[in-house]
């Protein structure tokens, strides 16, 4: 009985993960432009903290959609890297709600956030 009840993943076609990859993008340069706007004290504690944690839930839930697909044959690769960085970008907006008034801690910040939009960036053209 239990044999016919096998999971089969969600197929991920090269279209769907250009469209994540590209939606990873937005959120690493909104990202990007949000820490900006953060360094130059133009948000309060209290709006940064909230639309951080917008930001990590979002992108929280894009890692959950992303955990039970399998790529099309050729975007192993690009699956592999997507979750790798939108695990980065989640680490480092968590960094950044820890430390939101430290000013070298931000201007890291926001050049790991550029790194990962390079990176999210190349794999959307090599796919």
């Amino acid at each position: 009985m239990l044999s016919g009840c096998s999971y089969h993943p969600k197929t991920a076609s090269r279209d769907e993960l250009h469209s994540q990859i590209t939606s990873a993008e937005s959120f690493a340069a909104e990202s990007e432009m949000f820490v900006d706007y953060m360094r130059q004290g133009r948000a309060t504690r209290h709006f940064a903290d909230g639309h951080l944690e917008f930001l990590i839930r979002e992108l929280a839930d894009s890692a959950t959609k992303l955990r039970n697909v399998a790529p099309a044959p050729g975007g192993e690769e690009a699956l592999r890297t997507l979750r790798a960085q939108l695990a980065a970008l989640a680490e480092e907006l968590q960094n950044v709600r820890k430390m939101p008034d430290n000013q070298p801690a931000l201007a890291q910040a926001k050049a790991h956030l550029q790194q990962i939009q390079r990176v999210l960036e190349q794999t959307n053209s090599s796919l």
